[in-house]
């Protein structure tokens, strides 16, 4: 039976909301040129969508310099209803109140974990990620969509996802699916069979997630958030970053 949450996307980041717990006070908000950084309970990160339309002809963010003070989960509720750059935020704010289960938690990067995978498999890759030359060297194909904004020579439409993802063994999602509204879409056209990653910095690290048929979350947990903070504020993209752990939380523990 197909999850409901897929068809919600504001069903769905309200789940995980609720799945945070208790709320908690945002000492810190800083919207850097890639990287958004929201400090609650721990600095949550989230990478950032930005509009398709330029900025000059619209208001990305409404009130900017007003967003604190507020708690972590008012100010992802109010935002998350918003612009896709205001969802961003959101996800920063709902990773800031995130505590992942440690036990579970491994020192594995995305690129690490997909490799493993692909060797001879059919690979999309939804977002284009730095790691997608190296899985050309392995796996038997490898299909890289991304929206016009980001597209790169040999990158495909989004509007090929229900032709190609069927077919594909395994799937790497990025996470600012979430902002864009697009994850449970693309969830709902996967195999089955296939093994789904989300992945980057916006992703929760939630079990939650394993419900939609996701089998790993590959994201990030700041060991050092005033390391973090200046460098995102600062123009700092999320490989850049110092004093953040790339970490994953598997749906079954090898």
């Amino acid at each position: 039976m197909t999850n409901p949450l897929l068809g919600d996307p504001s069903a769905l980041f309200d789940a995980l909301l609720e799945s945070a717990g208790d709320d908690a006070e945002v000492t810190t908000l800083a919207v850097g040129a890639f990287t958004i950084g929201c400090q609650s309970r721990r600095l949550g990160l989230a990478s950032l969508a930005r509009p398709a339309t330029p900025e000059h002809s619209h208001e990305p963010v409404r009130r900017p310099g007003q967003l604190t003070p507020s708690s972590a989960k008012a100010l992802a509720s109010r935002l998350f209803a918003g612009s896709v750059l205001e969802r961003s935020i959101a996800i920063a704010a709902l990773n800031s109140l995130l505590s992942p289960p440690e036990d579970r938690l491994l020192e594995l990067n995305a690129a690490q974990l997909i490799a493993r995978r692909s060797a001879g498999r059919r690979v999309a890759v939804v977002g284009h990620f730095p790691f997608v030359e190296t899985l050309r060297q392995s796996a038997s194909r490898v299909d890289v969509f991304e929206l016009p904004e980001g597209w790169r020579e040999g990158d495909l439409e989004a509007s090929r996802l229900p032709e190609l993802l069927p077919e594909a063994d395994v799937l790497a999602i990025s996470g600012t699916t979430l902002a864009n509204g697009t994850l449970g879409e693309i969830l709902g056209q996967v195999s089955p069979s296939a093994y789904v990653v989300l992945v980057g910095g916006s992703t929760p690290l939630c079990p939650l997630l394993f419900d939609l048929g996701i089998d790993a979350l590959s994201g990030a947990l700041v060991a050092s958030p005033e390391l973090a903070l200046a460098a995102l504020s600062q123009g700092g993209t999320f490989r850049q970053l110092p004093g953040v752990r790339r970490v994953t939380l598997l749906c079954s523990m090898p």
